[in-house]
């Protein structure tokens, strides 16, 4: 009888180690370079027919949990808010003891989450491709760190508030999009 005892206290022993997590869990150097300024309080977006629409900070933190207190350990997200089109984007970055995660989506619809460590992409919905870009131009301005959300492949099931394409770089932001009824959007400084 002490026996078996001995060796459920011991599974039980070993079973809570491996929930303990061990190491330091921040963001990624890689997640690093695709946090958006906070500084950047409002931009604007031109469209393809003139049309310029005001982006503002709706809401923006970052905090750093202590070991399993929400599954996470840092955490970074920023939300922008469209004026004219009423568009609402989150972008979110969180750190685990298994990887660093983005998690995108626009109007709490079609949500996107991208692990950087397996790349492996997971959604709600649709599934996108994701593509990286060390550069591009937009507008005769030359953006870093880009991020592509691709949809163009699987559009029938798309929110119409969800772009077919996104664009969004490293410490600028949304620079981007293109909706489903071929009008686009571009930054402007």
């Amino acid at each position: 009888m002490s026996r078996i005892l001995l060796i459920i206290s011991l599974l039980f022993v070993l079973s809570c180690a491996k929930d303990t997590p061990t190491g330091v869990f921040d963001l990624s150097e890689e997640a690093n370079k695709y946090k958006i300024s906070n500084d950047i309080t409002s931009f604007k977006m031109i469209d393809n027919n003139g049309i310029t629409d005001l982006f503002r900070l709706r809401n923006f933190y970052t905090h750093h949990n202590e070991p399993w207190e929400n599954g996470f350990f840092e955490v970074y997200n920023i939300e922008y808010q469209s004026i004219i089109n009423n568009y609402y984007f989150n972008f979110k970055l969180d750190a685990d003891d298994y990887s660093s995660m983005l998690t995108l989506n626009w109007n709490n619809n079609d949500y996107v989450y991208y692990y950087f460590k397996t790349e492996e992409i997971e959604t709600d919905k649709i599934k996108p491709n994701i593509k990286f870009y060390d550069s591009i131009m937009v507008r005769g301005k030359r953006y870093y760190d880009i991020i592509e959300i691709d949809y163009s492949k699987n559009t029938s099931s798309l929110s119409n508030k969800t772009p077919v394409k996104t664009f969004i770089s490293g410490k600028e932001g949304l620079i981007k999009i293109v909706r489903k009824d071929g009008i686009f959007l571009e930054r402007i400084d």
